[in-house]
């Protein structure tokens, strides 16, 4: 009989400390017993258009409360938001054009218990919106600012000869320009504010169109 007991408790103290040890692995916590956050949205370095940007993270612990710091600073001195969430997202209020933040997330436990930030995840604001695209091209392009500048970014990484056309609403050719370079900027900042689309023509390839939206 004494043994049998011995045995059914040995077995409910291996299966709550199987549990416990799989539920800590679910959050991938650190010694100190903090869960490292997940930044899901924006990605790492992403250009996001400033006056709407939204930060999800993935669910850290089983708490559900974070601390969430955004900044225009990488040591986080200049604090924009400081705020105690229940959610794993928050739509910020409309940020600075051409400007980069930086945003970190910490849990603030089941208890009283308050982790230390460990990391944090970074992103550039910019007033193009370029229309997204799931296709593998020839030439990348990006939305971007250098120096304050308002630019749109082309990434030629086989150095391939190519053709840029940039058309407004009315189809009226905006810019055209041959190239060959690695990389090349066009600043817009002057253009005139709206809906533009962007051709990229290459030798043995269909054209690449992209639309964009400067605001």
């Amino acid at each position: 009989m004494f043994i049998r007991k011995t045995l059914i408790i040995t077995c409910i103290i291996f299966v709550w400390s199987y549990a416990h040890q799989d539920l800590n692995a679910q959050y991938n916590h650190d010694a100190s017993g903090y869960s490292h956050a997940i930044y899901v949205i924006p990605t790492e370095n992403e250009m996001v258009y400033y006056k709407a940007v939204t930060l999800v993270w993935e669910k850290i612990s089983e708490s559900g409360k974070y601390h969430l710091q955004l900044s225009n600073t990488k040591d986080f001195s200049g604090l924009i938001l400081d705020t105690i969430i229940c959610h794993t997202s928050m739509t910020t209020p409309h940020l600075k054009n051409h400007t980069e933040y930086f945003w970190r997330v910490r849990d603030l436990g089941p208890g009283c218990e308050v982790y230390d930030f460990v990391d944090f995840n970074f992103f550039k604001t910019t007033s193009i919106v370029m229309e997204e695209t799931k296709e593998d091209n020839i030439v990348n392009i990006y939305p971007t600012h250098i120096k304050g500048l308002e630019v749109l970014y082309f990434d030629n990484p086989e150095s391939v000869n190519f053709e840029i056309k940039i058309s407004d609403a009315s189809s009226k050719d905006h810019y055209v320009q041959r190239c060959k370079a690695d990389r090349k900027g066009i600043t817009t900042a002057s253009w005139p504010r709206g809906s533009y689309e962007v051709t990229i023509t290459t030798h043995n390839h269909e054209p690449q169109v992209r639309k964009f939206v400067l605001y």
